[in-house]
């Protein structure tokens, strides 16, 4: 059982839930007698209790001894109370400090009252006073700042004041100190704000203030008073409005929206939710905590460099503004992966970026003649999880990190930069810190001033090794603020600073079990798109183009296409390199297939191409076809139309030539004869006569030929002349 000591509070528990408190004033030496006074009773004065009722109510369950004290605030250093009040707490303490040391005879009634009678003559104060005192000393902790003035509980506050009326008139008092107007004219003092006025207050604020126009509260002040307040119209329908002393005033209707404003609801419904989340919602917790050492959690995104570049082969041309992609460690703030660029953002961007988190940065610093060594940027692992924006990692070609790589990938709400604000600062950083001073960067332009693109002198290559020893100084040197990085216990015992590279260090060697490694062409192969090709008699057919490689032939993949039909093929590519595609097998692995080429094959026109070549060769001509359908749909329907026209012609001629005399089976007995005849006349309308018109010679004659000889030149006008070959095919068609 907890031992009862001096200005321990005992908090009893009556039947009705209700509690009583009690401050333990004296102590008997014996322990048997306790002078305790209640805190609940402005006039209490100090009363007996004995120990063993105490005890019996605590093991009863009705009294406890409270750990914290109401008062304890009072404890506070002098500093943090005013002059003044410090000044009225030292006046009553002279009054009643001779009584408050006479312990313990002045808790005894008989004694009391006498010293205090004593005390009061002496001071010149009343009695009261003095009790007032001693109460507060006594129940608000025995201390000297007991006697502090506890204005704070003045007034009433946050409760409703009441309308009082006069006495004569019965007319309402206008609460609160009177304006110049009111105590120049007493019968403008102006109005109370009454239930209904505050119903009208908050229409005006849920409709005409909290709403996506975001009117000001001034004029939502004045709209209301037009809508709520008018009395009539004018003829060209302006409202009017009654004297302004008889509505309520700016600072009333300020007053009551600021007492009953609910800030998050007016910002959200001002604002939006999103700015609401964005700008506004506290911020109680921190992306570190999320991420237990190196690799847990890498953030990526771009951002496009605010700097001008020039072209390496000919620096005279500009070439735009480059796309910063950045890669980030969450635990320790280390940059694991960057690249630079001039297309998009895209997966193809983001590809390179991610591929660069995840291999050697060694070789990666050679290729722009940058010597480093492992120690200085030892970043080559897989994460457990890539945190991005609703960009390039949205899409299917993500589904490689996942499936092949084990790595999750988290997308961001939209519009929700802070979910990953430290990959975020990163560009701000850089900005301010590398890019801003750069030849070329973007500044904002006045008139008449130079276009600052024409300030631009470095190439692509140029500004990425400026961009990696940026890197390299951040990850080396850089002291993170603590107050943005909750250091840890173990870090502070350790004697870990703050600094990218220290904190990854640490984390490998306290926090590990989160990276992996992988041998580039694996990661190469798990974030490049994949596509369905088919495997066909000519080739596998992948972004209209075919390719082939040696495993199709050794297992007749062509020949089972030509015998059995084509089937589907999944295929990793480059979009940048059409030359070569990579068939992926059952087994998981990758079969390299080079496009084939041929002068008398159509892959020939795709030389020197890039995929959007091709997609563009392909889209457009998918275009024209959609585009001629309306042709080809009419020109069919016009060639049906005259087929059927002439075909009921010839069905109208044909009943109307046949004479019913003539039975089916005679007309196909006379097909021989009828062919012959109708041979004959048209050869005798397709034959060829080079001779002027009007010279015309009969058949048989002979005509005069070179050198005064006569040659015989016979016109053939029977079937004599048939040769045996025609005879014979005759024969054939009848049987």
């Amino acid at each position: 059982m907890s031992k009862i000591i001096i200005n321990s509070i005992i908090e009893w528990i009556a039947e009705n839930d209700n509690t009583l408190m009690e401050r333990v004033l004296w102590v008997e030496h014996s322990g048997e007698s306790i002078i305790v006074i209640s805190l609940d009773d402005l006039k209490a004065l100090p009363f007996f209790r004995m120990k063993a009722e105490i005890e019996k109510g605590m093991s009863e369950g009705i009294a406890i001894l409270r750990p914290i004290d109401p008062y304890s605030i009072l404890a506070s250093p002098a500093p943090n109370f005013l002059a003044k009040h410090r000044e009225e707490r030292d006046r009553a303490w002279e009054i009643i400090k001779v009584l408050a040391m006479d312990v313990p005879f002045i808790y005894y009634e008989n004694y009391r009252g006498p010293a205090v009678r004593k005390i009061a003559k002496e001071k010149t104060c009343s009695v009261s006073t003095i009790y007032k005192h001693l109460r507060n000393f006594w129940i608000r902790g025995m201390i000297r700042n007991a006697l502090l003035p506890m204005y704070q509980k003045c007034g009433a506050p946050g409760k409703l004041r009441r309308v009082k009326f006069e006495h004569e008139s019965n007319k309402p008092i206008k609460r609160g100190r009177p304006s110049l107007q009111a105590r120049s004219f007493p019968e403008m003092a102006g109005v109370n704000v009454d239930e209904e006025i505050r119903k009208v207050f908050s229409v005006a604020i849920r409709t005409l203030y909290n709403t996506r126009k975001c009117r000001t509260l001034t004029s939502t002040y004045q709209k209301m008073k037009e809508d709520f307040f008018n009395i009539g119209h004018h003829a060209n329908g302006a409202k009017i409005l009654p004297p302004a002393h008889t509505l309520p005033t700016y600072d009333q209707f300020d007053y009551w929206y600021r007492k009953e404003k609910d800030l998050v609801k007016s910002i959200k419904s001002r604002e939006g939710q999103r700015k609401y989340e964005l700008t506004c919602r506290p911020l109680l917790g921190n992306s570190t905590s999320l991420a237990f050492g190196p690799g847990a959690i890498y953030q990526i995104d771009a951002t496009i460099g605010d700097v001008y570049l020039v072209w390496s082969l000919d620096r005279n041309w500009l070439i735009g503004r480059p796309v910063i992609y950045f890669c980030i460690d969450v635990f320790s703030r280390l940059i694991t992966g960057i690249h630079v660029g001039l297309e998009g953002p895209n997966w193809i961007m983001a590809m390179m970026a991610l591929s660069n988190a995840m291999t050697d940065k060694v070789s990666f610093c050679a290729k722009y003649d940058i010597a480093i060594t492992c120690e200085a940027w030892p970043c080559c692992y897989l994460p457990c999880q890539y945190t991005a924006d609703r960009g390039e990692l949205l899409c299917d070609n993500s589904d490689g990190l996942v499936s092949s790589l084990d790595i999750t990938v988290a997308n961001c709400p939209p519009y929700r930069g802070d979910f990953k604000g430290i990959v975020e600062r990163q560009f701000g950083r850089v900005n301010q810190k590398t890019v801003k001073w750069l030849p070329g960067t973007v500044r904002k332009r006045e008139p008449g001033e130079r276009n600052c693109a024409l300030d631009a002198k470095l190439d692509l290559k140029e500004f990425m090794q400026i961009l990696i020893y940026d890197v390299l100084e951040y990850n080396l040197s850089h002291r993170i603020d603590t107050k943005r990085y909750p250091m840890g216990k173990d870090m502070i015992r350790d004697g870990v600073e703050p600094i990218p590279i220290e904190l990854w260090n640490w984390g490998i060697v306290n926090r590990s079990g989160h990276l992996r490694q992988k041998s580039p062409q694996a990661v190469m192969l798990a974030l490049m798109p994949k596509i369905t090709g088919k495997v066909t008699e000519q080739g596998i057919r992948a972004n209209g183009m075919f390719y082939g490689c040696q495993r199709a032939l050794d297992e007749q993949w062509y020949q089972r296409a030509r015998r059995k039909g084509n089937w589907d093929i999944q295929v990793c590519h480059d979009p940048r390199n059409i030359d070569t595609i990579n068939v992926i097998l059952a087994d998981g692995t990758a079969e390299p297939c080079s496009r084939l080429v041929d002068k008398c094959d159509s892959n020939e026109r795709f030389n020197d191409c890039y995929l959007e070549d091709v997609q563009e060769y392909y889209g457009v001509e998918n275009l024209k076809s959609q585009l001629y359908r309306s042709t080809a749909q009419q020109s069919t329907a016009d060639f049906n139309t005259f087929k059927q026209q002439i075909i009921d012609n010839a069905i109208k001629s044909t009943k109307e030539a046949n004479p019913k005399n003539i039975s089916n089976s005679q007309r196909l007995q006379n097909i021989k004869k009828n062919r012959t005849a109708a041979r004959d006349h048209r050869r005798e309308e397709e034959k060829w006569d080079l001779r002027p018109k009007g010279d015309v010679s009969g058949p048989g004659k002979l005509l005069p030929f070179a050198g005064g000889n006569e040659f015989p030149v016979i016109i053939p006008s029977s079937d004599r002349y048939l040769g045996e070959i025609d005879k014979a095919e005759m024969d054939e068609e009848d049987q």
